[in-house]
């Protein structure tokens, strides 16, 4: 009977669409949709600021840097223009890659060609009014060498010149008498030389308050050299107004003045170092006031 019994067929439940349901629409005005978006703007715009004051800054060094970099520019390029004048070359010369001291690449070129044409035996090239005629440029050496005898010369010269001169200063100009019977009487009386003066002239602009320098040039060189080396003598005056005012020197030129300016300088520093190490020795050795006195012991005595 069980077994007899039917099934019971369950119809299939068709599925049924379900409709959406609608989002509630999110309110525009509450403050958590409001404020992430205004406050990094904000920020942003700050920041930006700030970059664009700190460039402007960093433009504003970088204007002087350049500034001050094409003064030195100027100055550097002065002085090379200078010694390249004193080598003999040309201003523009260095720009050239292909010259050689002035000589350009078709000078050059006219060169080798007529080298070629010696070694294979034809003279024709010789004849060429423009390898002729082409002017030839000195070297850098023998401009240099030319300048530095020029100078040497000049200096030498000049130092000859001055060989016969000496520089008297504090000699006050006199009323009763002129300037040369002043430094005859000045070199008698207190050199005992009597000198051949050709000349004396005063130095310089005349300034109230004082003395300018006297110049005198001698008959010859033998006789200022004289009295140059009798001038310390004058530090032993009598006569106080010589003794402390009246100085005689040579008349050097400009390199021999700078020369014996170095001389004194090396001497002064030489004095004061040999000072310095004589005072170091002195304190080394000497004995010191404040020292605990010397007390022997008893074993010592026994």
């Amino acid at each position: 009977m069980a077994r007899n019994k039917k099934r019971k067929i369950v119809p299939a439940v068709q599925a049924t669409p379900t409709k959406a349901t609608p989002m509630k629409n999110v309110s525009s005005d509450s403050d958590t949709d409001v404020e992430p978006s205004v406050k990094p703007r904000c920020t942003t715009i700050t920041d930006l600021n700030k970059k664009v004051d700190a460039l402007s800054e960093k433009i504003l060094t970088q204007q002087k840097t350049i500034s001050t970099q094409q003064q030195t520019i100027d100055v550097l390029t002065t002085r090379l223009n200078f010694v390249l004048s004193m080598f003999g070359i040309a201003d523009g010369v260095t720009q050239n890659s292909g010259s050689n001291f002035g000589v350009s690449n078709d000078k050059s070129a006219n060169s080798s060609t007529m080298f070629e044409n010696v070694q294979s035996g034809s003279g024709s090239d010789f004849t060429d009014p423009t390898v002729l005629s082409a002017p030839s440029v000195p070297s850098p050496q023998s401009s240099f060498q030319s300048a530095v005898l020029s100078a040497v010369y000049t200096e030498k010269k000049i130092q000859e010149n001055r060989a016969k001169n000496c520089v008297i200063s504090g000699l006050p100009s006199g009323v009763s008498c002129d300037d040369k019977s002043a430094v005859i009487d000045l070199c008698q009386n207190e050199l005992d030389i009597s000198p051949d003066i050709v000349s004396c002239r005063r130095l310089g602009k005349q300034i109230e308050g004082k003395t300018q320098r006297v110049l005198v040039t001698l008959r010859s060189i033998e006789q200022a050299q004289r009295i140059i080396s009798s001038a310390k003598s004058l530090r032993k005056s009598t006569n106080v107004a010589i003794r402390s005012n009246v100085y005689i020197n040579a008349d050097l030129t400009k390199a021999q003045a700078a020369a014996e300016y170095q001389v004194r300088c090396q001497r002064r520093k030489n004095q004061a170092e040999k000072r310095q190490q004589e005072n170091n020795s002195t304190d080394r050795s000497s004995l010191r006031i404040s020292a605990t006195p010397f007390i022997p012991s008893v074993s010592s005595v026994g």
